[in-house]
């Protein structure tokens, strides 16, 4: 009789045992933070590759003033078209990183329905805003190559150039540079918020 009830208690103990090293397992809803931010900080990765393939751009551009002065045509249209070529090659680049963003929002926008409360709505103030990012970011990739067409059809004939039309691209692409900054800091500010309610491992 006592041996049964001793067997019974030992029984109980262990119950309690694995109830209680359950309970200390990780949530669902920290496994769904925690895989949220994880892509997040991908897709800040990704936009640092994007910052790099601007201060090349940046490089073409002083490259391409050394020859502005260049007074034989011919050197002048090879340059011009040296410049345009390395500019579609970073365009490329950049249209192939914009493609992996948008894969790791929709991925964010999972992640998000698995949350709840200030958590949810911080999460999704993110993805409003990368959603916004991912937008503006595609926009100027289309703006950009207009510019290098605009640019190409006239590399061989200065006097076809449309310096109203390239004026108007350049514009607009200075007012997406600064919306797009704008709407990448928006999805930072609410990771952070996010990333400081997050339950600690």
């Amino acid at each position: 009789m006592h041996e049964r009830a001793a067997k019974h208690l030992a029984l109980a103990a262990m119950l309690s045992s694995v109830v209680l090293i359950l309970g200390c397992g990780p949530s669902a809803e920290s496994v769904a933070t925690k895989d949220f931010l994880a892509k997040f900080d991908k897709i800040v990765e990704q936009n640092k590759a994007l910052d790099d393939l601007e201060k090349k751009g940046d490089e073409y551009n002083q490259q391409l003033e050394k020859v502005r002065d260049e007074r034989q045509p011919g050197k002048r249209a090879v340059a011009i078209g040296a410049w345009i070529g390395q500019y579609k090659s970073l365009l490329s680049q950049a249209r192939s990183i914009v493609d992996t963003q948008s894969g790791l929002v929709d991925d964010l926008v999972t992640d998000s329905a698995k949350l709840s409360a200030d958590a949810n709505r911080y999460s999704r103030e993110a993805t409003d805003a990368l959603r916004e990012y991912i937008a503006t970011e595609r926009k100027g990739i289309e703006l950009s190559e207009q510019l290098m067409a605009t640019l190409e059809s006239s590399a061989g004939n200065p006097a076809t150039a449309d310096p109203k039309r390239v004026e108007e691209l350049t514009n607009s692409l200075n007012d997406l540079d600064s919306k797009e900054k704008q709407a990448f800091q928006q999805a930072q500010d609410a990771a952070a918020r996010l990333r400081a309610i997050a339950p600690r491992p």
